[in-house]
């Protein structure tokens, strides 16, 4: 499980990567026992507080894994709805995973916390 962000961000403009990680360290291919993906399963989003209009969206490079971004809702968990294609969900060695981050302009999003569940892919490509 990748837990991603964890504070205060004020939005003050549109589509703002947030945070970034690599799910799948390049340092760990090629080993023995490693496998050489590995797929997104599950992505959920929750903020302590919404003060604006706000999405959550995931992309890999520049195309996102949702079938649409995610509406953060105070104190609540909410599940984002993944794509269909394995490939746009799978992430080899280096890939990186952007939370971005869209708003009217204004406000701000409490504790920001997004989940992603991952799990090993040994499917070859």
């Amino acid at each position: 499980m990748l837990r991603l962000g964890s504070t205060t961000v004020p939005i003050n403009q549109g589509g703002v990567t947030f945070d970034a990680v690599i799910p799948y360290p390049a340092a760990l291919a090629g080993q023995v026992g490693q496998p050489g993906r590995v797929i997104v399963e599950d992505v959920q989003v929750f903020a302590r507080g919404v003060v604006a209009t706000a999405s959550v969206d995931l992309k890999k490079g520049g195309t996102s894994i949702l079938t649409g971004p995610v509406t953060p809702v105070a104190g609540t968990v909410v599940a984002g709805a993944l794509v269909a294609a394995d490939a746009t969900k799978r992430f080899g060695p280096g890939d990186q995973l952007n939370v971005v981050v869209t708003t009217n302009g204004t406000g701000t999003i409490t504790d920001l916390a997004v989940n992603v569940r991952v799990r090993s892919d040994y499917r070859q490509n």
